[in-house]
């Protein structure tokens, strides 16, 4: 049995360890951890019947909700990567939503006392010590500042940072072992993925960051009087304590208007997330019902800035291109515009990408208008991708999870609405403001200094390279691909031919020992014979043993 090294994680961070293990082999993902040592009596359980009645999908969004706050995060931020996560379980990993239940205040003042000191509630007029949310990550509750201003009081729950930690050490273990263990997660690369997880949960921990983040949302939408944005109380918000303005009113899935005013809010959603995308670079990355409000005075605003997304012009242009080309239908250019906008290392076949591509687009865009969709197109397309083994960048995915949720979002106010009618001008606006003057100057001036720093480094470069040439110190690196099967191969045949000659020098040593007669005796035999003999008949059943269960004895 293998092993795996499990250095770097304490004695309770083991003991949780043995708790997520089981809870995995309880709805039936055992076999990943079948080579798993771990220290102690532990014995992996088995699956229950009642939970393999489910798809594995919903297993495993069950298993993350009962693993907690870091795990149902995890799975949150998996559903926002269709480029390494498989459809099925992106659309089951959606439905996780982070709601538990809220801590003591007496708890929730410990931070006020850290962050603010003893005084801390001399800066309110009134705080009402009810929550109104709770979250795994922070609780939200109302107050009135000594100003006058009723704001919203954010407040990470005490101990999550810790937790947290705890839970990213066990998570990278895992991820770790099943990559070095399955060759198909050497494909998937689960430790990339949880790397980028650990980022941005560490990101979503601090909400002094937060309070940036929903400044640059103000100042984005500061033109568009239909959307309002929280201002931010900068001098109080810390690490831990986030104060920004109360916005009156109820969130999508709870209001209730007339059926034109929905058609209005759906259209309004959609527009605004395709600006926040291709103009401002920067977008609210889970526009579910419950993250969107209505106000009272009509307007939308927007809760929980702690998932985003970000774009740098060259993705912005790209993904305006290749909206606008899947909507006209060309295969080919939609192709391009991706292999543009990716590093492609390898041949592809085009003519068949081609193809998949033109299924994509009548699959999802040449289809009734309640289910035009320009999310599963992109989510589709990054798919083809992935499959191909060609690897795009996160904000790709990231932006095509969030389009879909806005769809939805839309859909469910108005079935009859066409998204991509509806953003078409927009987009077609966006397109050509590319070619305007500043711009073009803008792209020109970047190329002139790729260029500048091309012809700069070129000649130092090859005179470099001449040099190795001319002494005989160059060196070419020859890297072997799909050989580990045979090193390892190799290694377990090596490994038993060594055991082997070792049962048989046992075998021989202890049969000439008994025939000397040496003392002292065992039944009448040689103890040092006797014992040779007992240790060369537990490791060739051993052998035996461990060859049987290969499946390799035939």
């Amino acid at each position: 049995m293998n092993i795996f090294n499990i250095s770097g994680l304490g004695v309770e961070e083991l003991k949780r360890l043995k708790g997520i293990v089981s809870v995995l082999a309880n709805y039936g993902f055992g076999e990943l951890f079948v080579h798993l040592s771990l220290p102690g009596k532990f014995m992996l359980p088995k699956a229950r019947k009642e939970k393999l009645e489910h798809p594995r999908s919903v297993r495993l969004r069950m298993a993350l909700e009962e693993m907690g706050t870091t795990f149902i995060k995890l799975g949150q931020f998996a559903s926002t990567r269709p480029d390494y996560v498989p459809r099925e379980y992106v659309k089951e990993l959606s439905k996780l939503r982070d709601e538990v239940n809220p801590v003591e205040f007496s708890e929730i003042e410990d931070i006020f006392i850290d962050e603010w000191g003893e005084q801390w509630r001399e800066k309110f007029i009134t705080f009402f010590q009810k929550p109104i949310a709770a979250a795994s990550i922070a609780q939200v509750y109302k107050a009135r500042l000594k100003n006058g201003r009723l704001v919203a009081v954010k407040v990470r729950r005490p101990g999550v940072e810790k937790q947290v930690s705890s839970d990213l050490k066990i998570i990278s273990f895992i991820a770790r072992f099943v990559e070095k263990r399955y060759e198909w997660a050497k494909v998937i690369q689960p430790g990339r993925l949880v790397e980028e997880f650990s980022r941005a949960l560490k990101r979503e921990l601090d909400l002094k960051r937060e309070s940036v983040i929903i400044r640059k949302f103000k100042e984005n939408h500061r033109q568009n009087r239909e959307v309002v944005i929280p201002g931010v109380e900068d001098e109080i918000t810390t690490e831990k304590i986030l104060i920004m303005d109360f916005i009156e009113g109820v969130s999508l899935d709870k209001a209730d208007f007339s059926p034109q005013e929905k058609k209005r809010i759906a259209k309004l959603g959609v527009n605004v997330m395709m600006t926040q995308i291709l103009e401002h670079g920067l977008f609210h990355a889970d526009p579910h019902p419950g993250n969107l409000i209505y106000t009272k005075d009509g307007k939308l605003s927007y809760l929980d800035f702690g998932l985003i997304g970000r774009l740098s012009t060259k993705m912005k242009n790209g993904l305006t291109g290749l909206m606008l080309d899947a909507r006209s239908g060309e295969p080919e250019l939609v192709l391009q515009e991706m292999m543009i906008q990716v590093n492609i290392e390898k041949e592809i076949d085009k003519e068949t990408m081609i193809r998949e591509i033109m299924e994509i687009m009548d699959r999802n865009l040449m289809v009734t208008i309640d289910e035009i969709s320009i999310g599963k197109t992109l989510m589709d397309v990054f798919d083809l991708f992935r499959q191909n083994r060609i690897k795009i960048h996160p904000a790709y995915t990231m932006v095509a999870k969030a389009i879909l949720t806005s769809e939805e979002t839309a859909k469910s106010l108005d079935r009859s609405m066409n998204v991509m009618k509806e953003i078409t001008p927009g987009l077609k606006k966006l397109y050509l403001k590319k070619y305007r003057p500043r711009n073009v100057l803008i792209a020109l001036r970047l190329l002139s200094k790729d260029l500048q720093r091309l012809f700069e480094e070129m000649p130092g470069q090859m005179a470099q390279i001449l040099r190795k040439l001319k002494s005989g110190q160059l060196e070419i690196e020859f890297r072997h691909v799909g050989l580990e099967d045979l090193i390892r191969a190799l290694d377990r045949v090596s490994n038993r031919i060594s055991f082997g000659l070792i049962i048989a020098a046992l075998i021989v040593g202890s049969s000439l020992v008994i025939q000397s007669e040496m003392e002292p005796m065992i039944f009448d035999v040689p103890a040092v014979g006797f014992i040779g003999f007992v240790i060369a008949s537990v490791m060739g059943l051993w052998l035996l043993w461990s060859i049987i269960k290969s499946g390799r004895f035939k």
